[in-house]
């Protein structure tokens, strides 16, 4: 391993450290009385604090359940959810505390957070999945999935195997609830300043976006020689930002076999977007199959 990446790795374990003192000490005063990762892993949800840490957790939560519940889904009963994607759950902090009837799986490509999800969320179903499906679920096992700032950042072929994978483990009538990035997350970087190559009349005409700097050699890197709080480990394909025109969602989101319900733009954390798709009560016995050769294709 390099000297460079050494120094990183030494570098965010002082920082770890550090943090982890910092916490014991906001606990003693009171300050604190929630889970909170380390902080190489809090960093990989895009927060840089213990409050927005817990902010955003009820930001990106809370539309997922008042859409859920919209469409009849009652969180007051034992019922099967799946949180696909769960980094270091944030979203699993507010649901496992206000809903205990609920059994909760969750799931991620990173061993790291997944072994912080396990230590911190005892009565959560946990482990690590492949980068490719399937995922180690039966056949219609949950009435629910929630997927967080995954698929603004998958392929667009990945897009498709992943959403006829999610249509295999929801129960006939079941949800999939899906943040991505929108129009209104592109307004939001154009107004930083970033990705102004394109341009919203291009977004517009070709209804996706897949910005991606990844290359063969750093995905290789990564995957043979993972370092101490990495960023897309367990990633072994390229990846980047990801955004899809509300114009098109029906195309990207309904063409696997789900039926899109509902979709609410920049509901998510202030920034992305939320669809709301539902497996039909009644399909065909040949749909699987189909949504299957339609995401490869995709």
């Amino acid at each position: 391993m390099p000297v460079k990446q050494n120094l990183k790795s030494v570098a965010k374990r002082a920082l770890d450290v550090a943090f982890n003192a910092k916490v014991s000490g906001l606990r003693l005063v009171g300050a604190v009385d929630f889970k909170v990762p380390p902080n190489h892993n809090l960093r990989t949800t895009s927060s840089t604090t213990i409050r927005h840490y817990y902010e955003s957790g009820l930001t990106t939560m809370l539309p997922i359940i008042v859409a859920a519940m919209d469409q009849g889904f009652d969180f007051s009963k034992s019922q099967n959810v799946l949180d696909f994607g769960c980094g270091v759950g944030r979203q699993l902090l507010h649901l496992s505390k206000w809903y205990p009837k609920i059994s909760l799986s969750a799931c991620d490509v990173d061993s790291d957070v997944i072994r912080y999800v396990k230590e911190a969320y005892p009565q959560v179903s946990a482990y690590v999945n492949a980068f490719d499906p399937p995922l180690g679920y039966r056949n219609e096992s949950f009435d629910m999935v929630y997927s967080v700032s995954i698929f603004s950042h998958m392929s667009l072929g990945d897009r498709g195997l992943w959403l006829a994978e999610l249509l295999r483990i929801v129960k006939p009538g079941g949800l999939a609830l899906i943040t991505f990035n929108g129009l209104h997350s592109l307004r939001m970087s154009h107004a930083r300043g970033l990705r102004q190559q394109f341009t919203e009349e291009k977004f517009a005409c070709e209804g996706y976006i897949f910005d991606s700097n990844d290359n063969q050699n750093r995905i290789k890197e990564r995957i043979e020689n993972p370092r101490f709080g990495q960023s897309a480990r367990g990633i072994t394909r390229p990846y980047g930002e990801t955004y899809y025109h509300p114009a098109r969602v029906d195309e990207y989101f309904g063409s696997t076999g789900f039926v899109v319900v509902r979709l609410l733009e920049g509901i998510i954390d202030r920034l992305q977007d939320l669809v709301v798709l539902k497996k039909p009560v009644h399909r065909d016995t040949h749909a699987g199959s189909r949504a299957s050769q339609h995401a490869s294709r995709g």
